[in-house]
């Protein structure tokens, strides 16, 4: 590094080489820190709770153990949502359990209702466009073409 500083330069080159180098610095150590934040994030599968940027600003010896506690308090925090909820919704006892430890986990919940739901969904999907509400063939280039804005929804004429 020393090879670097001019011998013969001013306080203000200098005080200007300290800066740029200290900036450096800082950008590397940023990048850094956000590579090993998603390390620890992927390794110990916290990518539901936690993002790199969470913790931003934390030293590079205290980064696991600020995953760790952020990790544990959101999960908790999602936990008392979750219960919260489906005891607003009527689930109680073990069905309660059951669906807040499926929501927590981001497996889908299986509510007694979602075979219904899951056959009207696919049953929509097969029928496909319904046809249009007038007969295109008696009408004019004209009118063919308001018809078709109408069913886009265009309200121009």
């Amino acid at each position: 590094m020393t090879a670097d500083i001019d011998p013969n330069a001013t306080g203000g080159q200098l005080r200007t080489q300290l800066e740029n180098t200290l900036s450096e610095n800082r950008t590397m150590r940023d990048e850094l820190l956000g590579l090993k934040a998603e390390k620890i994030i992927a390794t110990k599968g916290y990518s539901g709770t936690l993002k790199p940027e969470d913790l931003k600003g934390v030293a590079l010896d205290q980064l696991e153990a600020k995953a760790d506690e952020l990790h544990t308090a959101r999960l908790s925090d999602l936990t008392n949502l979750a219960t919260e909820r489906f005891t607003a919704q009527g689930y109680q006892g073990q069905e309660l359990e059951r669906m807040v430890t499926e929501f927590v986990q981001g497996k889908p919940t299986t509510h007694p209702d979602a075979a219904a739901t899951n056959r009207a969904r696919a049953t929509g999907a097969a029928v496909g466009t319904p046809p249009p509400i007038v007969n295109p063939d008696g009408l004019s280039a004209r009118q063919k073409m308001l018809e078709g804005l109408k069913a886009q929804g265009n309200k121009r004429k």
